[in-house]
């Protein structure tokens, strides 16, 4: 299991990123959105769909689901 959080700010393209919160690249705390514990990004983009209708995976830590 690992526990994965949102990225409240949208990117450039416009997607909301699935990080691992022990991802090299965070977003800054105030745009963080905890999702929870889960064990795979598939399961963390899914809970982070419910309060984002654009969203990735991170191409560093949730690479299996980066998809831009």
């Amino acid at each position: 299991m690992a526990n994965y959080l949102v990225n409240k700010k949208a990117q450039p393209t416009g997607e909301h990123e699935v990080h691992k919160d022990t991802c090299s690249f965070l977003p800054d705390r105030e745009n963080r959105l905890a999702l929870g514990d889960f064990s795979s990004c598939q399961e963390a983009v899914r809970a982070a769909r419910r309060h984002y209708d654009n969203v990735d995976g991170c191409k560093h830590c949730s690479w299996m689901c980066h998809t831009r």
